[in-house]
């Protein structure tokens, strides 16, 4: 019985040494305060606005070059990519004789085996004339540069590039060429 009493009058103690024990206790114990001194305070926001743009860093000079680089794709990552050119053509000679027979005018580019992506989808060049002088302030043009062109092409060709297996991309342009080109 002894052993009895004894479980019994330790489960009773036990059961109030409980209870006394999970009283609150308001007093905050600090912990490091010694060392550091900090007043960091924790706030909550449901909502906040980004203001995010996109600015191209620099240009890019592309004058002088012995490619010109035209055509376009589409990346699943970047979009779109078009590359055009500028030129301003020359006579081969200073004069055209009197008795000349205007046959065609063609611009004729010559692969140089210098591509990019892929080759096998249609593309559509169009030929412009330039109503701008093509001139520079300091002697470059930049990826940035653009002229102002009439609204009509003087010459359009869709086609399936072969870099690989033609020689030169010709397109035939506008019949109105000839009176400007036979005047000169």
């Amino acid at each position: 019985m002894k052993m009895k009493q004894f479980f019994s009058v330790s489960l009773i103690f036990m059961g109030l040494a409980f209870f006394m024990a999970c009283e609150g206790d308001d007093t905050a114990v600090p912990v490091g305060e010694d060392w550091i001194k900090v007043d960091t305070k924790v706030y909550f926001i449901d909502s906040m606005t980004v203001n995010a743009s996109t600015f191209k860093f620099d240009s890019i000079a592309v004058s002088n070059t012995s490619r010109l680089l035209v055509g376009a794709y589409t990346d699943d990552v970047f979009g779109k990519t078009k590359a055009k050119s500028y030129l301003q053509l020359a006579y081969p000679f200073e004069s055209i004789d009197n008795e000349a027979i205007y046959d065609s005018i063609a611009l004729i580019l010559k692969y140089e085996n210098y591509f990019y992506n892929d080759t096998t989808q249609t593309q559509t060049i169009n030929v412009f004339n330039i109503l701008d002088d093509i001139k520079s302030d300091d002697d470059y043009f930049y990826n940035t540069t653009n002229f102002e062109a009439s609204e009509t092409a003087i010459g359009t060709k869709t086609f399936q590039p072969y870099p690989i297996k033609e020689d030169c991309f010709i397109l035939l342009l506008a019949k109105f060429l000839e009176r400007s080109y036979m005047k000169k």
